[in-house]
């Protein structure tokens, strides 16, 4: 019996928040291209305290602030834009695929840039490498062979042989 009410109070409360009434936008609502950039900012942030939190903080004391300086909002007008395009089901939709579009081509872009570097590098190495194996060309002067500094010393005379001989 409290399943069968706790599922039907759900069910109307869910009922009752799809409905078809619409939500009145606030006075200083961030526009849609707009928050597509912020949510960015904000997820490029959050992956980068997951990868080094250590030198993000270097860089930026505080990163939520950070993005609201650069983006000219405050936490409030952010926080009603947010619920605002939360309640618009179709606005949030297109925002987030729009977000994803964003990072994926930014991740694109780095990953074209790292292959490159790395393709980059690859030659440099493969460079030296070649450099190491190639025989310099011989000259004239190096088929003739070059003097010993024991060929031409006189012979040492071995007197105690010389001696025993005699």
């Amino acid at each position: 019996m409290i399943r069968a009410f706790s599922f039907l109070l759900s069910t109307v409360l869910l009922w009752s928040s799809c409905s078809a009434k619409k939500y009145e936008a606030p006075d200083n609502l961030i526009s849609e291209d707009k928050m597509v950039e912020i949510i960015s900012e904000f997820m490029i942030i959050n992956a980068a305290k997951g990868v080094n939190k250590i030198i993000l903080e270097e860089h930026i004391t505080d990163p939520t602030a950070y993005v609201f300086e650069k983006y000219k909002i405050d936490s409030l007008q952010f926080q009603q834009s947010n619920a605002y395009y939360a309640r618009n089901i179709e606005s949030y939709t297109l925002i987030y695929n729009q977000v994803n579009q964003y990072l994926e081509s930014k991740k694109t872009a780095f990953q074209d840039k790292i292959d490159a570097r790395n393709r980059e590098l690859d030659s440099l190495k493969q460079l030296k490498l070649n450099k190491k194996d190639t025989i310099p060309e011989l000259k004239k002067n190096d088929l003739v062979p070059k003097t010993s500094r024991f060929r031409n010393q006189p012979k040492k005379f071995d007197t105690l042989r010389s001696m025993i001989q005699k």
